[in-house]
């Protein structure tokens, strides 16, 4: 996943990594 992609997909997935 791309980093930028990657913010817009936390708030979609919610990856608890990313999100912590």
């Amino acid at each position: 996943m791309a980093v930028s992609v990657d913010s817009v997909n936390l708030s979609s997935i919610g990856d608890p990594n990313q999100s912590s």
